[in-house]
C-alpha cells in the first residue's frame, strides 16, 4: 500500500518539525556565520580553475540541490571531516530536505539563489575573498530575518520538555553512546571524581550510573585501555593509572585511535579558523561592566 500524504498534512508535519525546534533555529543560523562562513572563504582560495568552473555552473542553474552541492563542494575543499560532518547535521536539524517544498520557511527562490552565487563565484574569480566574505554574512543575516518574518506568526507553541535541541553527533547509534561514555569517564577521572579509589566500578554499577547497557559500559572501559588511562586486571578490576605513572603507549596501530587523533587535529583547526570571528563577536557584544573584568 502506497501511503499518501495531502497538501495539509505536508503542510502540517513541517510546520510541527519546525516548531519542536525553533528556539534552536536563530542560535544555529548566528553560529553559521561565525563557523562556515571562515571556512567557505577558505575552501574558495584553495580552488583551482577547473573547480572555479564547476561551481559556476551551479550558480547558473542554482536549483536547491545545486545551492547545497555549491556549499558543500566548496567546505570540502577544507579536508575536514568533522567539518562536513557538522555542515550535515545542522542541515539536516534545520530541515533543509524540506526546502523543494515550497512552504515557508523553506519557500526556496531561485532567481535570489542564483544571483548570490554568481556574485560570488565573480568574486572568487577576482579574487575578492573580503568582499565575498560581506557577501555571505549579508546573505545569512538576510535569511535570518526572512525565517522571522515568515515563520513568527506560525510556529506552535511546544512545551519547553518537548523542545528539540540540537545536539552534535559524530557516530551514529551505539558508537555515540559509548564514546560518550568513554570522555565522560575520562572527564571525571581527572577532575578526581574516583581519586578515593585506585579500580572503576564494576561494570554492573557503571552501566546503572550512567544509564547504559553493561555491553557498553565494557566497551567504553576498554577504550580507554587502549589509551593507557586505565587498565584492566583479571580477577581484580578496572585499575586507573595514577598521575605520573608509568603506563603502557596508546596502541596507534588501533583504528579507533587513529581516528580519534585525526578528529582531534580536525578540531584544533576548527578553532583555528573560528577563533577570530567568535572572538570579536563575543568582545562586541559584552555588557559595559562586563567588558571591564577583561
Amino acid at each position: 500500500m502506497i501511503y499518501k500524504q495531502t497538501e495539509q498534512e505536508r503542510k502540517d508535519l513541517i510546520l510541527d518539525y519546525v516548531s519542536l525546534r525553533w528556539p534552536s533555529y536563530i542560535d544555529i543560523y548566528q553560529a553559521a556565520e561565525l563557523i562556515y562562513v571562515p571556512f567557505l572563504i577558505e575552501g574558495f582560495r584553495r580552488m583551482n580553475e577547473q573547480e572555479i568552473d564547476y561551481i559556476d555552473q551551479l550558480a547558473k542553474r542554482a536549483n536547491a540541490d545545486d545551492t547545497i552541492r555549491f556549499f558543500s563542494f566548496t567546505l570540502q575543499k577544507n579536508e575536514n571531516s568533522l567539518l562536513m560532518n557538522l555542515f550535515w547535521e545542522t542541515s539536516l536539524f534545520m530541515g533543509y530536505p524540506f526546502v523543494k517544498s515550497g512552504f515557508r520557511p523553506f519557500d526556496y527562490n531561485t532567481e535570489i539563489g542564483r544571483k548570490r552565487l554568481k556574485l560570488l563565484v565573480h568574486l572568487v574569480k577576482e579574487g575578492s575573498f573580503a568582499s565575498a566574505r560581506e557577501a555571505l554574512i549579508q546573505h545569512e543575516r538576510c535569511d535570518i530575518e526572512k525565517l522571522i518574518a515568515n515563520m513568527k506568526h506560525q510556529i506552535r507553541i511546544v512545551p519547553e520538555n518537548e523542545q528539540i535541541s540540537f545536539a552534535w553527533r559524530i557516530y551514529n547509534g551505539h558508537p555515540q553512546i559509548c564514546y560518550h561514555m568513554a570522555s565522560r569517564l575520562l572527564h571525571e577521572i581527572y577532575l578526581g571524581e574516583y581519586r578515593k579509589t585506585e579500580f572503576l566500578p564494576f561494570y554492573e554499577k557503571m552501566s546503572e550510573k550512567y544509564s547504559v547497557s553493561v555491553s557498553t559500559a565494557r566497551r567504553a572501559v576498554s577504550m580507554l585501555n587502549q589509551i593507557g588511562a586505565v587498565q584492566t586486571i583479571n580477577g581484580k578490576g578496572t585499575r586507573i593509572q595514577a598521575y605520573g605513572e608509568k603506563r603502557n603507549q596508546p596502541d596507534f596501530n588501533s583504528l579507533l585511535i587513529r581516528r580519534n587523533l585525526s578528529y582531534l587535529v580536525q578540531s584544533f583547526e576548527l578553532i583555528l579558523c573560528t577563533c577570530e570571528e567568535v572572538s570579536h563577536h563575543f568582545f562586541s557584544h559584552l555588557l559595559p561592566e562586563e567588558s571591564l573584568q577583561f
